[in-house]
């Protein structure tokens, strides 16, 4: 992308948005739902080499606290939401930092979801697919064999043997992280989905399983959450969404700004939102999705026009059992 690329949105989200205050979590009596907005405070020891890393520590932020009221489109799947201010409050936190666990099997609670600052330390993510013998396809889906699972700086480079084109090809997935946590073990055969398009930038997905099993290793680098012409059932293997609606837009060099969030919904009982600047776990039976989302952004592009309306970079991995 261009100078006028998403990234440099952080120095102004990090002033302008809200900052590292203290995390909330609320819990419904009735139901027993936790929605959780803790920060997570895993170790950065793995961090990305982001060449351009956000900063939060100069961040700060007020105690308003926002409601919304929520509607979703049968459409488009983009959830949008009204959001009013309604005073100052201090949070406490009643769930581990990072995790949202507990019983998720009925609907919505219809508890408001309030715009929630980035973590510190930063979220960091950096992802590639690499087609090392022929040139690297707009699209391809296939079942490869794992050949090995290297530690990287930060992350993994999982190595497979694919044919690609009708021609046998290596191709490497590497995924860095932080905060670090510990990555899925693939082996034998594994199907590896991935799509690339280019706008005026380059929009890209990939999807890693291994053939017959549970866990998943994901990523977002697109101004779509979904690639186009399939679901998120069908390409992650479980519901992802853009939730809008809940953050203040900002001014920025472009035009505006607004923090969304990443509705992730493993289970198909309850959407979690994990904004822009997020790392969350979201654990049930009988599974677990753990994500981070580097940039989860809506631009007003005024005075540019080489930038998307919207941006996504993004990791998720998850295991679900029998």
């Amino acid at each position: 992308m261009s100078s006028a690329s998403p990234r440099f949105l952080w120095s102004l989200a990090v002033l302008l948005a809200c900052g590292p205050t203290a995390p909330e979590a609320t819990t419904d009596s009735a139901t027993g739902d936790t929605t959780d907005t803790t920060a997570a405070t895993a170790s950065t020891s793995g961090a990305a080499t982001d060449t351009n890393p956000p900063t939060t520590s100069d961040a700060t932020t007020s105690t308003t606290q926002a409601s919304s009221t929520s509607t979703t489109s049968t459409t488009t799947g983009v959830t949008t939401a009204t959001t009013t201010t309604e005073g100052s409050t201090t949070a406490d936190a009643t769930t581990d930092p990072g995790s949202t666990t507990g019983d998720m099997t009925g609907a919505s609670t219809g508890d408001p979801v309030a715009c929630s600052p980035p973590d510190a330390p930063v979220v960091e993510v950096f992802w590639e697919v690499r087609f090392l013998d022929v040139d690297a396809p707009d699209s391809f889906k296939g079942d490869c064999t794992f050949t090995s699972q290297t530690p990287s700086q930060g992350g993994v480079v999982i190595a497979l043997a694919c044919v690609v084109g009708g021609k046998p090809s290596k191709v490497e997935v590497e995924v860095v992280r932080a905060p670090a946590q510990d990555f899925p073990q693939f082996g034998g055969v594994v199907t590896l989905n991935f799509r690339k398009e280019m706008p005026w930038w380059t929009n890209s997905w990939f999807a890693l399983r291994p053939k017959g099993g549970s866990a998943t290793l994901s990523g977002i680098q697109a101004d779509e959450v979904v690639p186009p012409g399939t679901t998120a059932q069908e390409f992650f293997g479980y519901e992802v969404a853009l939730h809008q609606g809940l953050c203040d837009p900002m001014p920025w060099d472009c035009g505006t700004l607004e923090r969304a969030a990443l509705d992730i919904d493993p289970f198909g009982f309850q959407a979690v939102p994990v904004f822009d600047g997020q790392y969350r776990e979201i654990v049930n039976l009988p599974g677990a999705v753990l994500a981070w989302v580097d940039e989860m952004v809506l631009l007003e592009v005024a005075n540019c026009t080489d930038t998307p309306s919207q941006w996504t970079s993004a990791v998720m991995q998850s295991w679900f059992g029998p």
